[in-house]
């Protein structure tokens, strides 16, 4: 056999989906059921020299992959489909392999593959085994009507509603003769023929939390606060004895100003307990956002202290870089581009709506999309969950407003501008673009978060969720000029400039002397409501004193610094983050979560600067033209910097620095692309290759993009 290795998922070609056609769809008939089946079979291979194993799989749902009872896939992954067909997946599984092998695969949830009703009754997969010897022989094992199927230890599963696992089923079927039948298999008709390439983007553990606090509540319940929002699961050894039953709800907030601590049936764990003490109790395909759990039940001893919070991030492929001359921001950059997976699980992979619902959460996406693509090679991940977005949420709750500039964010990076338009279509009916019919307002003033709503008045929370569905109407407009769709951007243009008229109305009834003056006075930044240079001058002076105030809410301090960088003010963001950044998040409330919101904050901000200004990088695509551009911004703090990433075309770089009274630049860009530059005074076009060349500083010379 080969020698073990180390576990991977493997990218699909077409020559994988190829094989896949040799195997046939298997399923169960299972209505109004949310358990987790198990798909399972057993298999022979040769004992000689194994030189490749690979194992090709596409699922209706999420699925878990054991071979010998050894997961392969670690933490499960859920597969989206594109409206165009079905991803298929490849894992390297020689390692896995012994003479005799037992496979099993759990399926939970279930997709439509057809257009039929009947197809979302079904839970089926599809897969083949390939395994290669030394000597050229191919064996392929493939699903057909000769495997078993029956229940698991996962009794249930909902995205929402959690996950119950009954570990003592786990020992009855370890147990039980392998390949026992206690369902009906039957063969699904699906087209063989809309396999696609699967995405190779998996969940990592990237943070495992101890509890911060425990307390028992008068009504018997005990919480574990762990304070700090992650998504991802809690696991537990228990140590208990067979038939103890362990259940617990999580809560994404602590109650506000001592209010009791109330759960429904969602976002619930359930364990029954087998007795074996090395068992480790935690779901399998259940994830979700939370920052503390509620034990609901517990009918045996067990430490709460044993409890930790896993936090799961995405793993991607580095497409994007940045060095300078300052080891300080060379540092604060890395911890930038760790965090962006992070992130991206976050708001995507973890079934959260948040972006598409949260005035925060949307503010912190548009910078979180801004950057990922120059720093990770994400841009399929991204259409993934579009088609995602699109098939599955487009009927949950929230603003279609808010979900369409979301949509604009994603398009317009990953030229999935097909499906921007299908968005528009499928929502007209809810985005009423009219003069006597004003769109649903993308964020209620309870759906922002409680510790900002706990620092911030009435009047802020209004203004604010006021600037918001300004910028989303902005956002749409913009993308829907660019792409030529005439029915939007008349009605578009004509409620954007409805609403900034209003909104500069009421701001400028605010007086100077109002201790949130500058936060006012930075939303109207951030939506561009003042209209002459005097008024923006004033604007710019406010907020760039905001760093003085030590009052503000991260969802404030966040707005101040989107506007002082859509102003492109840079030096003053910079010193803001640097100076009193710790002071205006956490300073009423200086906990560990209020600490975690601006790390977030000052993550994306430093990301979205480096790239933006310093790289000088202003989108991820070039145009129509196979043209790029790039206005670099030069900071003496800095001396020198490079920054590349891997666009559409190929790798595109700028690199500066300062000697004496002249910049000297460096830019290299794919061979079949050319460059708009502008530093200063300077412009020119630049052709593929590489560019080198120097512009002189005057200091008589105004020059923005020159910074201390």
């Amino acid at each position: 056999m080969i020698a073990a290795k180390e576990r991977r998922s493997m990218k699909t070609d077409y020559s994988d989906i190829e094989l896949l056609k040799n195997a046939d769809w298997i399923g169960i008939d299972r209505r109004f059921c949310r358990s987790v089946v198990m798909f399972h079979y057993k298999f022979h291979c040769e004992n000689t020299e194994i030189t490749d194993a690979k194992m090709i799989i596409a699922c209706t749902g999420s699925y878990r992959i054991l071979i010998n009872h050894r997961p392969v896939n670690g933490d499960t992954i859920e597969i989206n489909f594109e409206t165009s067909g079905v991803q298929a997946f490849k894992y390297d599984i020689a390692d896995f392999l012994k003479s005799e092998n037992a496979m099993s695969v759990q399926v939970a949830g279930k997709m439509k593959l057809s257009e039929t009703p009947a197809a979302l009754d079904k839970y089926a997969l599809i897969a083949v085994i390939a395994v290669t010897y030394a000597d050229g022989r191919r064996q392929l094992v493939t699903t057909n009507k000769s495997w078993h199927c029956s229940n698991c230890e996962i009794v249930s599963y909902h995205p929402e509603y959690g996950e119950t696992v009954d570990y003592r089923q786990k020992e009855y079927y370890l147990r039980m003769p392998y390949g026992t039948l206690l369902e009906k298999l039957i063969l699904p008709d699906y087209d063989k023929n809309r396999f696609i390439p699967g995405l190779s983007y998996t969940a990592d553990v990237c943070d495992i939390l101890k509890p911060k606090s425990i307390e028992n509540l008068p009504d018997g319940r005990m919480i574990i606060d762990f304070d700090a929002v992650i998504n991802g699961y809690v696991r537990i050894e228990p140590k208990g004895k067979f038939n103890d039953k362990l259940r617990f709800s999580y809560l994404k907030e602590l109650p506000e100003n001592g209010q009791p601590y109330t759960t429904d049936k969602a976002f619930q764990s359930t364990y029954f307990l087998s007795g074996n003490y090395s068992e480790v109790c935690r779901p399998y395909f259940f994830t979700t956002k939370f920052r503390c759990i509620i034990i609901e039940e517990c009918t045996g001893s067990i430490d709460p202290s044993a409890f930790r919070a896993v936090g799961l991030c995405v793993k991607m492929q580095k497409n994007g870089g940045f060095t300078c001359g300052n080891q300080n921001f060379n540092r604060l950059f890395s911890e930038s581009a760790e965090f962006i997976p992070q992130k991206c699980f976050s708001d995507w992979l973890a079934g959260t709506d948040a972006p598409l619902e949260n005035g925060a959460e949307f503010l912190k996406l548009f910078f979180t999309l801004k950057t990922a693509f120059f720093n990770y090679d994400c841009r399929d991940f991204f259409i993934s969950q579009i088609a995602d977005m699109l098939e599955k949420k487009a009927n949950r709750e929230g603003s279609p407003l808010v979900k369409g500039a979301v949509l604009r964010l994603l398009s317009e990076n990953t030229g999935a501008d097909g499906l921007f338009k299908k968005y528009l279509s499928a929502a007209a009916k809810e985005i009423r673009f009219s003069a006597n019919s004003v769109p649903i307002k993308p964020i209620e003033p309870s759906e922002i978060s409680a510790s900002d709503r706990n620092r911030m008045s009435e009047k802020d929370i209004s203004l604010f969720c006021e600037a918001l569905y300004v910028l989303c109407l902005k956002e749409i407009g913009e993308h829907a000029e660019e792409l030529g769709i005439p029915d939007y951007i008349a009605s578009v243009s004509n409620l954007l400039l409805s609403a900034k008229t209003e909104f500069y109305k009421k701001i400028s009834e605010i007086g100077a002397d109002n201790p949130k003056y500058a936060f006012y006075i930075s939303l109207g930044l951030l939506i561009d409501v003042f209209s002459n240079s005097s008024e923006k001058g004033h604007a710019l002076t406010v907020t760039a004193k905001a760093k003085k105030s030590t009052n503000y809410p991260p969802l404030i301090f966040l707005t101040v610094l989107t506007a002082l960088i859509k102003s492109r003010k840079i030096s003053e963001a910079l010193e803001l983050i640097y100076s009193d950044a710790d002071n205006i998040a956490c300073s009423e409330n200086n906990t560990p979560y209020a600490r975690r919101e601006f790390y977030e904050i000052k993550n994306l901000i430093i990301n979205y600067i480096t790239f933006r200004y310093f790289g000088g990088f202003t989108s991820f695509a070039p145009d129509k033209d196979n043209r790029f551009s790039i206005a670099p911004f030069v900071s003496k703090k800095l001396g020198h910097a490079s920054a590349f990433f891997g666009s559409p075309l190929g790798k595109v770089m700028c690199e500066w620095r300062i000697e004496a009274k002249a910049v000297f630049f460096r830019i290299e860009l794919p061979e079949n692309s050319k460059a708009n530059f502008t530093f200063g005074n300077t412009d020119m076009l630049l052709s593929g290759g590489v560019n080198e060349f120097k512009v002189s500083i005057d200091s008589e010379v105004q020059n923005e993009q020159l910074i201390q």
